[in-house]
């Protein structure tokens, strides 16, 4: 913090620092909240370990050299992302104005390329639902029926349960409680519903 953030920090009544603070952890994103506090935890210990007083331009490379033995770029990145953010939230500190810090990470990142994800393709799902047997992958067949057809993510299909089953003579009817759905999703299920 500068000399001006620690006098307004100590005009600041106790009590309403308190309160700041906690609306400032109310920033990060719910779901990954966990995550970003146990990336931001492991910092502050190596750097506890090491002796760091500061967060200086130095510090943070040294810190990210480190974890570029053990990391791919794309994970560094998101560390970066990560810990810029917590700094910025307990500590009042912007690390994305680290020159040297954005030209290290951006080096590791030239000519790395992400491994893609392997997509089924609409002939490949047809072909495993009628061939694949019964037996051994019935609860695969379901879940991917829920996860392509339903557009479920796998949380609500987690949370399933008996009371969202009804049988209508040889079909059930299934009730999704789906939170939110993308653009693409909501384009899918409408073209599901009109064929």
């Amino acid at each position: 913090m500068s000399n001006f953030d620690d006098i307004l920090f100590e005009l600041t009544p106790p009590e309403l620092s308190i309160i700041a603070q906690n609306a400032s952890e109310n920033i990060l994103p719910e779901k990954s909240k966990s995550r970003y506090i146990s990336t931001y935890d492991e910092f502050i210990a190596w750097r506890e370990e090491k002796k760091a007083n500061s967060f200086s331009e130095n510090v943070m490379l040294a810190y990210f050299s480190e974890l570029s033995a053990k990391l791919k770029p794309s994970t560094l990145w998101s560390r970066f992302s990560i810990i810029k953010s917590m700094l910025k939230i307990r500590n009042n500190v912007d690390i994305s104005q680290y020159p040297k810090l954005n030209a290290f990470l951006k080096r590791l990142s030239d000519g790395f390329t992400t491994k893609k994800s392997k997509i089924l393709t609409s002939n490949e799902v047809e072909r495993f639902l009628n061939e694949a047997p019964d037996v051994r992958y019935l609860t695969t067949k379901v879940a991917l029926i829920f996860g392509v057809v339903g557009v479920c993510p796998r949380e609500e299909l987690a949370n399933i349960t008996l009371k969202d089953i009804e049988a209508h003579g040889k079909m059930l009817l299934i009730k999704f409680r789906i939170q939110k759905i993308s653009y693409r999703e909501a384009l899918l299920l409408k073209e599901i519903f009109l064929e």
